[in-house]
């Protein structure tokens, strides 16, 4: 029954998000709307969903706090109360049904959370199991960098309610959380020598496919976790380090490596491996945040006067840049829907960071 569930559900998400993207290619123009939270000094979004819900947090003169904007506009704020008086909440991500996954500072550490569109908080708690399965491809060389992250960081969730991160004190483990509440901890086996492993999931899609990067004793590379368990190991070729950040329905993962002149470019790994690399005409540093069921990828590149740029790549590899009003210091595109919607922040002259959000029309 469970699978079945899985697939219905599947199939009207992908029907209503096939019909979406077919009203959001009819148009060329472009329309950007900026935004704030009230009485916001520093606004983040971090993700929007097929409604036009955007999530994120900001800051105000009472500390930080998340936030949820509905399509027509309005704000709702909120704090975690639990084990958080006061302290900053930082949403990550928010999926169809409007569930709504982050983060919170409570004391030094940080704990996860999940809002459900009624407004009520689940804390989430670590796995207790952790599952090492089999993996496959191997991984090139590349310098080593650290997980940065400590404690649990739920940073995604998927339609069907699973939610993927990572926890840990010093060491980033990758979970997936079912909707149930069952979660388990899983790692990229160290495949060149001894050292310190981290394994930090960034996106989740429907069927559970969850990509991310991890490192070992010489490096960071890409990873694919399919919903058997199995992970797949991948770099970009002739690259010094692999970030994954998106995975769409189909499987197509969207991110940045760097090559041996450490210079960031995007790329994009389809289902059966291939490697696209690309560059928006003038970058010096390009990198690919979200990717929706079009194969629409959206990011952000800096040119050689050290300004950041919003990009968005068509499926037929065609870039399209744009800025937003006021964005005297650089523009962040951070997610993109199935409708072409794409939401971030960007930094005026003051060095104040405001929300905006792209649409075609």
């Amino acid at each position: 029954m469970r699978r079945f569930l899985l697939i219905a559900n599947s199939s009207l998400l992908v029907a209503a998000s096939v019909a979406f993207v077919t009203l959001a290619t009819t148009a060329h123009a472009q329309t950007i709307t900026t935004f704030d939270p009230a009485n916001s000094t520093s606004t983040v979004p971090q993700a929007i969903n097929i409604f036009g819900q955007v999530t994120g947090y900001y800051t105000d003169g009472t500390g930080g706090h998340g936030f949820v904007r509905q399509r027509n506009g309005q704000i709702t704020k909120f704090d975690i109360t639990q084990g958080n008086p006061g302290g900053p909440v930082f949403a990550q991500d928010i999926n169809p049904s409007g569930q709504i996954v982050g983060y919170f500072f409570s004391e030094i550490t940080t704990r996860g959370f999940l809002r459900q569109p009624d407004g009520s908080i689940i804390i989430l708690s670590a796995p207790t199991t952790t599952s090492n399965t089999p993996f496959a491809a191997t991984a090139e060389p590349a310098p080593r960098q650290d997980c940065l992250l400590d404690n649990l960081l739920p940073v995604a969730i998927n339609a069907l309610g699973q939610i993927t991160g990572s926890y840990g004190n010093g060491r980033c483990i990758g979970f997936l959380r079912q909707p149930n509440g069952a979660s388990i901890g899983f790692e990229v086996p160290p495949q060149l020598g001894p050292g310190i492993p981290f394994t930090v999931p960034e996106a989740i899609n429907i069927f559970g496919q969850i990509t991310g990067y991890y490192s070992d004793a010489n490096g960071r590379r890409g990873f694919l976790r399919k919903p058997s368990g199995t992970i797949i190991r991948f770099d970009v070729p002739n690259s010094t380090g692999t970030t994954p950040q998106a995975i769409n329905f189909f499987g197509q993962v969207a991110g940045n490596y760097q090559d041996t002149n450490f210079v960031e470019h995007a790329f994009l790994r389809q289902p059966d491996g291939a490697m696209t690399t690309f560059d928006p005409s003038g970058s010096v540093g390009t990198h690919a945040t979200a990717i929706n069921l079009e194969g629409q990828i959206t990011g952000y590149f800096t040119t050689a006067d050290g300004k950041y740029h919003g990009f968005l790549r068509k499926r037929n590899g065609n870039i399209e840049i744009f800025e937003a009003p006021g964005a005297n210091n650089g523009i962040f595109p951070r997610d993109i829907n199935d409708v072409g919607q794409i939401v971030g922040y960007y930094q005026d002259p003051n060095f104040v960071l405001h929300g905006f959000l792209r649409s075609e029309r």
